[in-house]
């Protein structure tokens, strides 16, 4: 399952959005884009077209700790969730996290990506773009089976990133993002969270 979704809100939201994301949000630096958590257990995946160099991010929202700095924003960004979810009758029933990943401008060699990983076992992810840039996101044919990696991966799809698109995919479908070299920064708003059996 796949979908791409563009003007996700409107144009107004979306401006505001771009600016408190990018402008009003407090970073931390990850050596790594991918290492393990709670959601991603396993090991690093890494291939001869992997190039990662960390990234700045900043939680949102985590179902299982305590409320994060900028939560009270949370409201604004479920909008995005849910007008997406609305337009494939899916029904939202519980959120796990909210994160907002931001890559800079680096001397990225041309098709490769950040690690390869999934978000969850279970449930659904939705990426959000904050900015129109580059960096495409790599969407691999491969899934996470919950015990480990396949040996290669082979690419479903890339997808560019622009201003008020979304993605929405499987969690455990490995995905990877990819460094800006021709703008200054790519920002994306990763969800993960789970729909009713219903929806």
């Amino acid at each position: 399952m796949f979908y791409i979704f563009d003007n996700v809100v409107t144009k107004s939201l979306a401006n505001n959005i771009e600016n408190y994301v990018i402008n009003g949000l407090s970073y931390k630096y990850n050596r790594q884009t991918s290492f393990n958590t709670k959601y991603y257990q396993g090991e690093i995946f890494k291939d001869s077209n992997t190039h990662d160099k960390g990234h700045l991010t900043c939680p949102i929202y985590f179902d299982d700790q305590p409320p994060q700095p900028h939560q009270n924003y949370f409201p604004t960004l479920e909008v995005i969730l849910l007008s997406c979810l609305d337009s494939v009758n899916m029904e939202l029933n519980h959120i796990k996290r909210v994160k907002v990943n931001l890559l800079r401008q680096e001397n990225f060699p041309e098709n490769h990506y950040n690690i390869p990983h999934h978000d969850d076992s279970s449930g659904y992810s939705l990426l959000y773009y904050i900015n129109d840039s580059d960096g495409d996101t790599f969407l691999f044919n491969e899934y996470y089976d919950g015990k480990k990696y396949p040996e290669q991966l082979s690419v479903f799809q890339r997808v560019k990133p622009k201003k008020n698109r979304a993605i929405l995919f499987e969690s455990a479908r490995i995905h990877a993002s990819s460094n800006p070299l021709l703008t200054d920064e790519r920002c994306v708003i990763n969800f993960t969270f789970t729909v009713s059996k219903n929806g």
